[in-house]
Formats: structure tokens, C-alpha cells, sequence
């Protein structure tokens, strides 16, 4: 199972992402997959709009993923973003993800 666990406080915005959905095998699951392609978006998109994060972090491994950033004008926006991406991928697998607040404390619906 892939777990999600997001914070938003103040500017502080990090998601993480923990485990293999075990869809199917490596290689050829799908939801793995698309949490991937929009975990990796969203960094790609905060690599690249330097001038809108004031501080990034990101650790990523086999099975884990952890971005973590001080937020300008649009970056809140583009988190949102994925977040409802991922949402929407746990509802049609909700056997395979959860996404719950981070026990760091602050809830991205704010």
C-alpha cells in the first residue's frame, strides 16, 4: 500500500510519500505509476519556478519520496494541484493509497 501524508502550515508545504500500491508487479503498476508521474511533477515544477520557493528539500528513494518547501504566489496552487491528483487516484484505488494530514500537524484543506 502506498501511503500519502501531506502538511500545509503557513508557507510550509511537504508531501510524503511512502511504499509500493501493489497493483501489480513492479514495473507494471498503474497506480504506483501515477502517484510517481504526479509526485515528480510537482518537483519538477518546483525545480524549475526557483524564483517562486523561497527554500526546497526533497528526498527521493525506492518506494519514498519526500518534498518539502517554503512557498511563494502560485506554489500553494500547484500543490493543491497534485494533491487533488492524488486524490483522485485513491478514490478509484481506495484498497491500494491512503492520504491522510501529516502527523507533523496542519491540514492542506485550510
Amino acid at each position: 500500500m502506498t501511503k500519502i501524508m501531506y502538511e500545509k502550515r503557513g508557507g510550509l508545504h511537504r508531501l510524503t510519500i511512502e511504499g509500493h500500491a501493489g497493483f501489480a508487479e513492479m514495473g507494471k503498476d498503474v497506480v504506483c505509476a501515477g502517484v510517481s508521474a504526479i509526485a515528480f511533477a510537482l518537483l519538477g515544477w518546483l525545480r524549475n519556478h526557483r524564483e517562486d520557493v523561497e527554500y526546497i528539500q526533497e528526498d527521493v528513494g525506492n518506494g519514498f519520496m519526500e518534498i518539502k518547501f517554503f512557498s511563494g504566489k502560485k506554489a500553494p496552487e500547484v500543490f493543491e494541484m497534485a494533491l487533488i491528483g492524488l486524490e483522485q487516484i485513491a478514490v478509484k484505488y481506495p484498497e491500494y493509497i491512503t492520504i491522510t494530514p501529516s502527523a507533523y500537524g496542519g491540514d492542506a484543506r485550510e
